[in-house]
């Protein structure tokens, strides 16, 4: 048979066991907070990267007109000056 007597801890244990429960639960909310900020963060730059390939496929269709245009060359982008390339 076993011995189950029934210890009751001091309050002062209890205290610093309730204190030491207390930050147990603070780190596993803040563990919960840091999993939605990220999944929040991982949105925000799918958003971003989807924003950034189209506008880089609207350059590239932009650079083919000014090929069609103008031919072969390069844009300087501060002058707006063209420089035809052989």
């Amino acid at each position: 048979m076993e011995n189950n007597e029934k210890i009751f801890l001091k309050e002062h244990e209890m205290n610093e066991y309730r204190v030491l429960q207390d930050k147990i639960n603070q780190v596993i909310y803040s563990m919960g907070e840091v999993s939605v900020e990220k999944q929040i963060l991982k949105e925000k730059e799918e958003r971003v990267m989807d924003t950034f390939n189209k506008v880089r496929k609207d350059e590239s269709n932009f650079l083919k007109k000014m090929e069609r245009n103008y031919g072969s060359g390069i844009i300087n982008s501060e002058t707006g000056e063209f420089t035809k390339q052989d």
